[in-house]
């Protein structure tokens, strides 16, 4: 895939913590409706019992959205070959990464079927949202583990998404 592509999505990057209604409803806005295909990518969490539950899906139930999908698994083979998943991501108009350790994410599906479907998404006009390692997971290098707590010593860091530098514009929305 070329490296330089001029996006027609959007990125929504959320530092961490609680999501505010405003933010939901610019994501809203921008898939064109909370009836619209959205999928949750809850991977970055170690709690399989809350993903298994649907506990990564209540903030968008929460707020009416209807048309939810789940992509998850802790298998990068299956990242790279799951049909299934390819098709959920190419019927959405919006893709949530939730928070946890980025680390999982970039394991499991950077440089996949899976990873290609994400910025193929941003191609056509979607919008991807995440926060904390949901935001992370968005860059080019990926800090985490160990480098998170000695910033003197060198470490071999990871790629990771690299939807940011394709990204055209970066827009803040503030509350």
């Amino acid at each position: 895939m070329n490296n330089y592509y001029n996006y027609n999505g959007k990125l929504i990057i959320i530092g961490g913590g609680d999501i505010t209604d405003e933010i939901f409803n610019v994501f809203s806005e921008l898939i064109g409706g909370k009836d619209q295909n959205v999928v949750v990518i809850p991977t970055a969490t170690e709690d399989e019992l809350y993903i298994q539950v649907g506990g990564h899906l209540e903030k968008f139930k929460q707020r009416n959205f209807t048309n939810l999908s789940t992509i998850h698994t802790r298998n990068k083979k299956e990242a790279n070959s799951n049909k299934r998943f390819i098709e959920i991501i190419r019927n959405c108009k919006g893709l949530f990464f939730g928070g946890g350790d980025q680390q999982y994410l970039a394991d499991i599906y950077n440089d996949t079927i899976l990873h290609d479907e994400f910025k193929l998404l941003l191609e056509r006009g979607g919008i991807i949202m995440g926060t904390s390692a949901g935001a992370t997971i968005m860059g080019s290098l990926l800090i985490g583990g160990d480098a998170r707590n000695d910033l003197t010593i060198k470490y071999n860091f990871q790629s990771a998404f690299s939807f940011q530098p394709y990204q055209a514009t970066c827009q803040a929305f503030l509350s």
